[in-house]
């Protein structure tokens, strides 16, 4: 409450209270709860409803954090996962890669074209070049000697990297649990990062 008070003090002293159309954020609830969230109280404070511009990259990593709670179990602290899958992502990269199945489900990735990939951080680069590796069925080797982010709850486009990477490594899951990483890259692949580049490209 103290924060749309401010923010609403802050309108007032700017004269902007009775012209503001809009106010943004990412999809934390903080900002977005439909009782308690900031740009609620703040359309409160003024009497009026406010159009809102919520960040489309965070929204899309709703579904992919809770696709993977349910399948291989929820995070056990802001860098690490409590299941099987989630606890060999840190140290990922050190996995030799094997053969795999192509997963060529979903929306193709988005052409990005040289000068928007030149303006993408490595973190991006990586997920993109990956998620076309696995699209393609083969993992140049230059690829597969590149590090990843470290991971964090924060950064879930990292996560995804590691998932991927952890796709087309030699990784030694069988049975249920390696059922459960498909559908997670399956989904990776197939929705979460055609989107988020979609989303980067349009969008952001």
């Amino acid at each position: 409450m103290q924060v749309a008070i401010g923010l609403v003090g802050w309108m007032k002293q700017h004269g902007v209270d009775e012209t503001i159309s809009a106010l943004g954020g990412d999809s934390t609830a903080m900002n977005t709860g439909r009782k308690g969230g900031t740009i609620t109280l703040v359309e409160n404070l003024l009497g009026r409803k406010l159009t809102w511009l919520i960040c489309s990259l965070q929204t899309g990593e709703l579904p992919l954090r809770h696709l993977i709670q349910q399948l291989d179990g929820p995070t056990s602290s802001d860098r690490t996962f409590s299941g099987p899958l989630g606890k060999c992502l840190n140290g990922v990269t050190q996995l030799p890669v094997a053969e795999f199945e192509p997963v060529t489900v979903g929306e193709q990735l988005i052409d990005l074209g040289p000068e928007v990939f030149q303006d993408l951080t490595d973190d991006q680069r990586y997920a993109y070049d990956m998620a076309k590796a696995i699209r393609e069925g083969e993992v140049p080797r230059d690829l597969a000697n590149k590090k990843i982010g470290a991971i964090n709850h924060s950064r879930w486009l990292t996560t995804a990297s590691s998932f991927m990477r952890l796709y087309v490594s030699r990784h030694g899951f069988k049975g249920r649990i390696k059922k459960r990483l498909n559908p997670i890259v399956g989904f990776m692949i197939g929705v979460y990062i055609p989107c988020w580049f979609r989303n980067k490209v349009h969008w952001v």
